[in-house]
């Protein structure tokens, strides 16, 4: 929020995104560095089916290579069960939910996957 609380169109939200209730809608939603540790990732896609609009983008991404992540997380006893998936993976995810794939970056600088509601 300190980041970026000041951007006028852009709404920080931290809560469990399972039990949200909202009826606004969303232009895009980014999670950032937060993927892996989501338990239920094929609920969690399709949950947020219901906060993008018609077409609406949703990003997944980690502002570190994915084998950076999983490097970090095997590290600590608390999270190394929490694994990033390849981009190519969760794109399959995704398109199988009615996303189309915008974007699927999985390189050595970042990960970034953008599909679009359809």
């Amino acid at each position: 929020r300190k980041k970026y609380g000041n951007l006028e169109q852009v709404e920080i939200i931290a809560a469990d995104i399972m039990t949200l209730v909202s009826t606004r809608k969303y232009a895009a939603v980014v999670c950032c560095n937060c993927f892996p540790h989501i338990e239920m990732k094929n609920s969690f896609l399709w949950r947020m089916k219901e906060f993008l609009e018609p077409t609406g983008k949703l990003v997944i991404m980690h502002d570190i290579p994915r084998d950076r992540v999983n490097a970090i997380h095997s590290a600590s006893e608390t999270v190394k069960d929490d694994r990033l998936v390849k981009a190519q993976i969760l794109s399959e995810w995704m398109r199988a939910l009615g996303y189309e794939i915008l974007s699927e970056q999985d390189n050595d600088k970042w990960y970034f996957v953008c599909g679009e509601n359809t």
